[in-house]
């Protein structure tokens, strides 16, 4: 175990420097809180680095998670270093940092490589039976939460437009509390070439669902089946008019305009894959 009690401590200060950049590419991605941390063990296995508040280390809990880290990852420091390391107002006491390896990037860019990137993206074939695409999601709040529900119904792949949020920024990753170990997040730089080259390589596709404001048809009125892709866009714009082009069917849910004009991007999420669980358990 390391003990950091200086902030000249060279380590410390990488991590400083590192914090307001954490989560992105080729940056540390900072999981702060038991939760998150108790999360990452179960799916992932060690942490980069497990680092504790020195006053709160010895707790019966904290004892428990320790066992299962490597003595060797571990650090502690005093709660005066802890607290300005973090990213949350009030700190647990543990936070780890692990290494940016568990988000895919989709060989496919561009439809014009075409057969070729088809056929290397078949070798990896994405194989599912229910996805999620998310088109310029831009508030970490809502793709947070987005990310927690898909992982709640059922959803393996969710696909992330080049338009959205830092999937493992630190806020991103406190709305989705764990959701992101249990499902693969695959981002790409276009979603339209991605899906293009997914049903060129895909023999049997899934179906895209979009949600939609016009030529949608209403949500309970449509057989949702099990197999899908869902296809959620902008807060402010919805889905981009090239992407619901490419949508199998459209939906929309009804509900009192002269009061809401629309829901939010989360909350239309929670509702479709909500009636699509409930239609297949019937």
């Amino acid at each position: 175990m390391k003990e950091i009690s200086s902030r000249s401590n060279p380590l410390w200060r990488d991590w400083m420097h590192q914090r307001s950049v954490a989560g992105r590419p080729g940056n540390l991605i900072w999981l702060d809180g038991e939760h998150l941390c108790q999360a990452w063990l179960a799916k992932r296995g060690q942490p980069l680095w497990a680092i504790f508040d020195q006053s709160k280390m010895d707790s019966p809990h904290f004892l428990t998670l320790r066992q299962q880290i490597d003595p060797a990852r571990q650090v502690i420091m005093p709660s005066a270093l802890f607290d300005q390391l973090v990213t949350v107002k009030t700190a647990q006491g543990i936070l780890f940092l692990v290494e940016h390896a568990m988000t895919l990037t989709s060989p496919v860019h561009a439809v014009s490589q075409a057969e070729a990137e088809a056929n290397s993206f078949a070798s990896n074939a994405v194989e599912f039976e229910r996805a999620v695409m998310l088109d310029s999601i831009q508030d970490p709040g809502n793709l947070g939460t987005i990310l927690r529900l898909s992982a709640a119904f059922g959803v393996s792949h969710v696909i992330l437009g080049s338009g959205c949020a830092a999937v493992w920024s630190p806020k991103v990753l406190r709305s989705a509390q764990g959701a992101h170990f249990a499902m693969t997040l695959i981002e790409v730089d276009d979603l339209a070439d991605w899906l293009h080259a997914y049903r060129q390589a895909v023999t049997d596709s899934a179906l895209v669902l979009a949600t939609a404001v016009v030529d949608a048809e209403s949500l309970g009125s449509v057989r949702l089946p099990q197999r899908s892709i869902w296809l959620f866009g902008h807060e402010g714009q919805g889905v981009s008019p090239q992407l619901l082009k490419m949508a199998d069917v459209k939906v929309n849910i009804s509900h009192d305009q002269t009061v809401v004009d629309s829901l939010n991007v989360a909350s239309a999420a929670a509702i479709c894959l909500y009636e699509q669980s409930r239609q297949n358990s019937l």
